[in-house]
């Protein structure tokens, strides 16, 4: 899916009115693995004929879909942890660029 900045009230970043959101976007699994991901984002972005700036999130876990991320030209801005939820702990790795 995707919707512009302005039908969003709070996001990870300040969001301009014409920016763009990728947001729940999903392969199937039967078409894992065959790299239709960076197709669909692109398109998706040029059906929404972006001229503010594109924005799109998944988990940190999610390797698969930081890959396709990439591929597709998008460029880490942040790594948002999640809150510790009481009486759980869960383990998350480092954010290579976060320079710590």
């Amino acid at each position: 899916m995707t919707r512009t900045g302005c039908h969003f009230r709070r996001w990870f970043v300040p969001l301009a009115a014409d920016d763009v959101v990728i947001f729940r976007n999903e392969t199937r699994p039967e078409f894992r693995g065959r790299k239709l991901n960076p197709t669909l984002m692109l398109q998706a972005l040029q059906a929404e004929a972006a001229t503010g700036s594109a924005y799109i999130d998944c988990r940190t876990d999610n390797h698969s879909s930081i890959r396709s991320i990439e591929r597709t030209g998008f460029r880490r801005i942040a790594t948002l942890r999640p809150p510790p939820i009481e009486g759980q702990f869960r383990e998350l790795s480092p954010d290579p660029t976060d320079g710590r």
